[in-house]
């Protein structure tokens, strides 16, 4: 099952590669996200353009955060502030 898994991870990410992809992406973890009011779906739709585009540490660069605090508002079951969901998404370039 692990294989699977990695396979398809794998896979999502090559295609999250394309800026069109990840944006249709991140639209739809985003309506998803307003529909069950929780954030959590958006937050690893962040995460794995993130991986996508050469990581954590690249995306914290570029949206002028510390790569600690962007691990943190990425992470599975936290709640961060909304500014800094902006950040991140305007470093991706998502814009709804």
């Amino acid at each position: 099952m692990k294989k699977i898994k990695n396979d398809f991870k794998e896979d999502l990410l090559e295609k999250l590669k394309d800026p069109e992809r990840a944006e249709n992406y991140l639209l739809e973890s985003f309506r998803l996200s307003l529909k069950d009011g929780d954030g959590s779906t958006f937050q690893l739709a962040l995460r794995m353009v993130a991986e996508s585009r050469g990581g954590v540490g690249a995306l914290s660069k570029k949206a002028g955060l510390q790569r600690e605090n962007t691990y943190r508002i990425l992470s599975k079951d936290r709640h961060p502030k909304f500014d800094s969901i902006l950040k991140l998404s305007k470093a991706v370039g998502f814009h709804v």
